[in-house]
């Protein structure tokens, strides 16, 4: 019976060992915890104290290697933003530990997305999305979506955690509006809103200060961010509705508003 040479020995042995994870995968837009550094601007060091505190949820772990997600690489980017606006660590701990408990932060914070009653988040496989939307379907257009934050990829199949947003987007492709120019407008006003949005949110007290005092309770947070969402809600709703007029009117000459105003007039 024929022995391997050494060196061959060698080489099957260095063939049959797992390859390290590289910093990300583009593939599967996952990272180990160096790559989870770097995009996140947060040290290793950093990284693992939150992970001891619990701020940070644990990785996949394959073989010898853990493996991060955009999941994680938000949620440090959450502490970070919440760190430069004041908030001390004891703030986001019990925001993440309502979060823990049940309650998503947006809901601890009163901005839960979705009314009662609507679909709730949930995975959606290529064959329910291609049903809504049909053959407009395309890698293209999952990696755009996934990139601009408004759905998770789960192996094959997507985790949208804004289902209103996906029916609305829908109902609009029903209508006429190609699924590509619709994630153009999208992305637009999702830049819009979030300038906007931060703008405002800005222009609040910042919780704690330079001399170590507490930050705002979570009641407290909570009741300014649900006042915002409704006064938000309702400036946007009625902004939109003037835009909406007066683009119906530009482009084909009369809006409901304007047949309304000529009807009366005739009336």
């Amino acid at each position: 019976m024929a022995v391997p040479a050494r060196n061959e020995t060698r080489s099957c042995h260095h063939a049959d060992r797992p390859r390290a994870m590289s910093k990300f995968d583009k593939t599967t837009g996952e990272y180990n915890i160096a790559g989870l550094a770097e995009a996140s601007g947060i040290s290793i060091r950093n990284i693992r104290a939150y992970r001891a505190r619990n701020l940070l949820q644990a990785p996949e772990r394959r073989g010898r290697s853990s493996v991060y997600t955009q999941a994680h690489l938000t949620r440090l980017r959450t502490i970070a933003r919440m760190l430069s606006r004041g908030y001390t660590m004891a703030n986001i701990e019990e925001l993440l530990q309502a979060w823990q408990a049940g309650q998503d932060i947006a809901g601890v914070l009163g901005l839960a997305t979705e009314e009662p009653g609507q679909a709730a988040p949930r995975t959606w496989s290529l064959k329910e999305l291609r049903k809504l939307f049909g053959p407009a379907v395309t890698p293209a257009i999952i990696d755009r979506v996934v990139a601009g934050g408004y759905a998770e990829r789960r192996g094959a199949a997507l985790y949208i955690p804004r289902p209103t947003l996906l029916h609305v987007s829908a109902e609009l492709t029903k209508m006429g509006v190609p699924l590509a120019d619709l994630l153009d407008i999208l992305e637009q006003l999702t830049r819009q809103l979030g300038v906007a949005t931060r703008a405002v949110v800005d222009t609040l007290d910042t919780p704690g200060d330079a001399s170590g005092e507490p930050g705002r309770p979570l009641v407290e947070l909570a009741e300014v961010a649900s006042k915002l969402r409704t006064l938000l809600d309702r400036a946007i709703a009625s902004e939109v509705g003037h835009a909406l007029e007066q683009a119906l009117d530009e482009r084909f000459g009369a809006s409901p508003a304007a047949g309304q105003e000529r009807a009366r007039s005739t009336a």
